[in-house]
């Protein structure tokens, strides 16, 4: 919450809106390796450490390979130093956070009343990431947990 509140304090809704926009094409372009060398943390496997642990044990159990895989990440992980181990952090947990902006953006509105358009857009772009994430083959591996854990489409 205190990153989202940073996050928040730091940037404009139409600030973080043509944010979202820029994301939108990053990650539709994953397939240039400038791009993807940026940003395939935050579509890794990694970022399955924001998933419920009992839902992630249950993934888990259910793909033996993919475990394998979980074991490796958190073993190369160990030895990374404390800096380079941050920065995984960061990028593993950038979608979950952004999950949460999106909540609190919503929050935000009233259920009757005004909204204003910098509100509509910038739900309007996360939904869209949402689902560009979710269409895309690359993405929709890793991220695929993420938006059914946290409510943003039902399972």
């Amino acid at each position: 919450k205190e990153a989202i509140k940073e996050f928040n304090d730091q940037f404009s809704l139409k600030e973080q809106t043509v944010l979202l926009i820029f994301l939108i094409h990053c990650y539709n372009s994953l397939e240039e390796d400038i791009v993807r060398t940026h940003i395939q943390h935050t579509v890794s496997l990694g970022i399955w450490r924001c998933v419920l642990p009992s839902k992630l044990q249950s993934l888990l159990e259910k793909n033996p390979r993919l475990n394998k895989r979980w074991n490796n990440l958190q073993k190369r992980e160990q030895k990374l130093g404390a800096r380079e181990r941050g920065l995984r952090e960061n990028d593993y947990t950038f979608l979950h956070k952004l999950i949460h902006k999106y909540f609190a953006v919503l929050e935000e509105i009233p259920a009757q009343g005004f909204i204003t358009m910098e509100e509509v857009n910038f739900a309007e772009r996360f939904l869209e990431l949402c689902i560009d994430l979710q269409a895309q083959l690359p993405t929709n591996r890793k991220t695929g947990e993420l938006p059914p854990a946290a409510k943003v489409i039902k399972d």
